[in-house]
């Protein structure tokens, strides 16, 4: 993949997170509490001087290419240009409600909300049609010297969210790096509860869970109780009665019991 793609890629990423703030934004959302006007307020300001003064024009170059090199292909995304200038309609209507200059009203919180919904949805309805068509496209169609011209302009200014030597948006990429850092802890505990499912539709009777048990060093065993219950103990303790049911219910509570109190 030529260099340009992959950093408009990055920067897709970074643009993505930001939309993640402003979604978490709309889902706090109460009639009885102001916006964060100065954080929406920066927003506005990096949307306006990054995306729409440097991203978009650096996919407009390669869009031009692409024309010049394959009409029918790039009449197949004739609207990449128009929602370039789209985008930055509605984020110029965005950044006027959020302005410091903006003369507060009782229905400016609820206009706020509308337009930020508006961008958010319309931002990320353009980065999947750019990421499902238009970027598989270009780099199906264009030649190597096509990228060789196009990588020098479309590579030569850093997007602020992934400079870490910009401080005008510092506060912006502590934000990001939080959900990204809340997303990464998400990721790994659904992989650990993957894992732990995989486990157990592996087991098949007591006894493979009491060897699972060991080979962890928890030392805790199942074994069946007066009826057609379960319970589970260690040394002389009990840890766990479970009712009747069959043996693999029985499994999976008492691995999900020992795996919540940390034994």
């Amino acid at each position: 993949m030529a260099q340009s793609l992959r950093n408009l890629q990055l920067e897709h990423q970074s643009l993505g997170r930001l939309l993640d703030i402003m979604d978490e934004w709309i889902g706090d959302y109460s009639v009885s509490q102001e916006p964060d006007y100065r954080l929406l307020q920066i927003i506005a300001d990096y949307l306006l001087s990054y995306p729409d003064e440097v991203h978009h024009p650096k996919e407009d170059l390669i869009f031009l290419k692409l024309q010049r090199r394959d009409s029918g292909a790039a009449s197949k995304l004739s609207r990449l240009l128009d929602e370039h200038r789209e985008l930055r309609e509605i984020t110029q209507e965005f950044a006027a409600i959020v302005d410091d200059s903006t003369e507060p009203t009782a229905s400016r919180p609820k206009q706020t909300l509308q337009a930020t919904r508006k961008l958010v949805d319309y931002y990320r309805h353009h980065i999947e049609m750019e990421e499902k068509h238009f970027f598989p496209t270009a780099e199906r169609v264009l030649t190597r010297d096509d990228w060789a011209e196009i990588d020098f302009p479309a590579t030569e200014q850093i997007d602020p969210l992934l400079d870490e030597a910009d401080t005008k948006y510092q506060n912006l990429r502590a934000k990001i790096f939080r959900i990204n850092k809340e997303s990464r802890k998400q990721n790994v505990a659904e992989t650990h509860s993957t894992n732990d499912n995989a486990v157990l539709t592996g087991l098949h009777d007591l006894s493979q869970f009491n060897q699972l048990m060991a080979e962890r060093g928890i030392g805790a065993e199942l074994e069946h109780s007066a009826g057609n219950g379960y319970r589970l103990i260690k040394g002389e303790n009990k840890l766990l009665e479970i009712p009747d049911c069959s043996e693999y219910r029985a499994m999976w509570c008492a691995f999900y019991y020992v795996k919540g109190k940390g034994l």
